[in-house]
């Protein structure tokens, strides 16, 4: 079948897309019953329903296109959903991104396309994405080191400014602001009303890490690579899911230069694409950043608690065990 209208959410990354896709697998039913279909395999089904991590429903391959118009398309339905923040990334690069745009309108010709974006503030979105480079990513940096390469306003500037000129329907949303609307300010884009979807039963998904875990996970990744994250982050993530997580440090240069980066950054790619004044980026002062993120204390010092060295030593002992019989 061929939908009349594709919704199309592309994140971007910590923004909350694990909660959404979660709601989206859990309202699946809910959705059809209201002319919108969210095709899923089996495994991210059973990913997301479990609150974990998934990649969403589609991704750049054309095949995966060709799967969600061919799924089990349920009588009335005629609108396609689709979600993966990892598209993000692929319409910000100049040569992806209207390769798959273009693959989009062969497949789908005649559709209107409606797009939704979360963007977040930089210092916020650079703490919580550098704990998931960290702890899926397999990256080694240390916090002020990531800051310094840290771009996201400016792909979000070119993926709206591509959406644009493609005649997208787009609908930016700060997350910051709109915290805890995520799920409203969702339905509302899908044409929904309040507490359409259900909820995910799981608090909080993907959640960030403590500073022990975040230095844990960076010496193994040295170490190891991006495997690593099998036995420190993702169990820990996934079992313990309520732990506060904690912010990395940086001395009140490196976070001064960073803001002033980011001012600059941030008016560049407003010029670039619209984006709505209620959503646009706010960067904080000095002294209100340095009340999120403060300089390295001269000695630092890690803890875990008893249920973390738990399940750490649970996982890092299966690990090696399994290691041991090949």
């Amino acid at each position: 079948m061929t939908p009349r209208t594709v919704y199309l959410h592309i994140g971007h990354n910590k923004t909350a897309s694990s909660f959404l896709q979660s709601a989206l697998a859990h309202s699946v039913d809910i959705l059809a019953g209201h002319g919108l279909h969210y095709p899923l395999n089996e495994r991210n089904a059973a990913a997301a329903l479990a609150g974990e991590i998934t990649g969403g429903n589609v991704n750049t391959d054309p095949q995966s296109l060709e799967r969600a118009l061919d799924h089990d398309w349920t009588s009335g339905t005629d609108k396609l959903v689709l979600s993966s923040e990892g598209l993000f990334n692929t319409l910000a690069t100049p040569e992806n991104g209207p390769a798959f745009l273009a693959e989009l309108h062969r497949q789908i010709p005649d559709s209107a396309l409606h797009v939704i974006l979360y963007i977040r503030d930089p210092l916020g979105h650079a703490v919580s994405h550098y704990h998931q480079m960290v702890k899926r990513s397999g990256y080694t940096g240390d916090f002020a080191a990531f800051v310094q390469a840290y771009n996201t306003p400016r792909h979000v500037g070119r993926v709206v400014q591509l959406l644009e000129r493609a005649g997208a329907q787009l609908t930016v949303v700060n997350y910051t602001r709109n915290r805890k609307q995520i799920l409203p300010r969702f339905e509302s884009w899908l044409g929904l009303a309040p507490d359409t979807l259900i909820r995910p039963p799981v608090g909080q998904v993907n959640r960030s890490l403590t500073l022990a875990e975040l230095e844990l996970q960076r010496l193994f990744n040295i170490s190891l690579g991006k495997k690593a994250g099998r036995f420190i982050s993702a169990p820990l993530c996934a079992k313990l899911p309520d732990i506060r997580s904690q912010t990395p440090h940086l001395h009140p240069e490196e976070l001064s230069g960073f803001l002033g980066r980011m001012r600059e950054m941030t008016q560049a790619a407003m010029a670039e694409g619209r984006i709505p004044e209620a959503e646009a980026w706010q960067i904080e002062t000095e002294a209100e950043a340095a009340q999120i993120v403060s300089p390295p204390p001269e000695d630092m010092q890690f803890s875990f608690s008893q249920a973390q060295i738990d399940l750490l030593a649970r996982t890092i002992s299966g690990t090696i065990k399994r290691g041991q019989s090949k």
